[in-house]
Parts: C-alpha cells; sequence; structure tokens
C-alpha cells in the first residue's frame, strides 16, 4: 500500500483503551486533525502523535534526511516532466522562482481540461493499491463544528482549489517500478 509520508519519519506508540466504540472513533479523529474515516471533520483535532520516543526517533534518523531529499529531487524531476507535459495537470506548488524547498509534498491541480476529476483520478489510483491524499479538503470552513455555510459563494477560490488539488505519493523509498504505476495512472 502507498501513502504520501512527510519528510519526517514516523513511529507509533501508546494507546488508549475504551469499551465504548464511539469513544474509540472519537479518540483516534481528534489524533488526527479531527477527521473521521468518511474524510469528514466532525470536531477540533490535532496532530497528537509526537512525544519523548518519536523526538528520539527522530533525531536518530536525522542523518538520512540529506539523502531522503536527494532522492525526492530525483522524483520531483520525473514528476515534473510528465506533469507538464499533461493537458489539464499542473503542479500546485511550483515556483522557478523558489530556489530550494522542503520537498515535504508533491501536489497536482487538475484543471477543467484534464480527462478525469479528482475523485475519479483518486479511484484510478485507489485500484492501483496507491492512496494520494486530497489536499486542502475539506475547508476549514466546512468542518461540522463550525457553523459557518455557503463555502463556495463565500470562497469561491478556496473551494474550487479544494475539490481540485491532489498530493501523490511522494518519499525517496518510491522504486522505478511503482514509480511508472504512479506515473501511467496520471
Amino acid at each position: 500500500m502507498l501513502q504520501n509520508y512527510s519528510i519526517q519519519w514516523r513511529v507509533e506508540g501508546g494507546g488508549l483503551y475504551t469499551k465504548n466504540p464511539s469513544n474509540s472513533t472519537y479518540l483516534e479523529s481528534c489524533n488526527n486533525f479531527g477527521f473521521m474515516k468518511d474524510g469528514t471533520v466532525s470536531h477540533p483535532g490535532l496532530n497528537a502523535k509526537l512525544s519523548e520516543l518519536h523526538s528520539a526517533f527522530g533525531y536518530h534518523v536525522l542523518k538520512e534526511v540529506p539523502l531522503e531529499l536527494e532522492r525526492r529531487e530525483r522524483i520531483r524531476q520525473i514528476y515534473h516532466e510528465k506533469i507538464k507535459s499533461t493537458e489539464g495537470l499542473r503542479i500546485a506548488s511550483y515556483d522557478k522562482n523558489i530556489t530550494k524547498s522542503s520537498l515535504q509534498y508533491f501536489t497536482i491541480y487538475i484543471e477543467d481540461t484534464y480527462r478525469y476529476t479528482r475523485d475519479e483520478l483518486i479511484e484510478r489510483f485507489n485500484n492501483q493499491r496507491i492512496f494520494p491524499r486530497m489536499y486542502f479538503y475539506p475547508l476549514t470552513t466546512e468542518a461540522n463544528f463550525i457553523s459557518e455555510n455557503n463555502h463556495q459563494k463565500k470562497y469561491p477560490i478556496s473551494y474550487k482549489a479544494s475539490r481540485r488539488v491532489l498530493a501523490i505519493p511522494f518519499h525517496g523509498k518510491l522504486d522505478d517500478k511503482t514509480l511508472s504505476r504512479i506515473i501511467n495512472t496520471l
């Protein structure tokens, strides 16, 4: 299974026990920015995955970051070549005036002229067991616990972008075969 990975490595730990499944669902979503499994945001949440163990692990792998960035730069160039030659796709965060990037995510913007909608492209990826992330989605104002409505009218640019931006897998462990599958899915 392929997912996006941020530039940091991860280690999971800790646990909570509850006999009530709804409490379990709620607590899991609190750890993930308030996201429920269906992608909705029902309440405020946070990224509660940092602990002393995570810090120690991060310190241990810090020496790997230069090699990871080198690998990501190679992948970025491959993605860039494919996307610049594909009508209806563009790199969402590329600016040739920026000389240095964290290379944390690789986000694409899906134009009206592309042959698939964002959701159709996600389905194509998922059928290949590749799992991109919807980026900037949902808008903060769309969270169930915020009384805001008419998102499309009040925030038309943000609303449109939230339905068109996708972060595709981007980490140094992508092998050439997997990278080809991603490129071919696009």
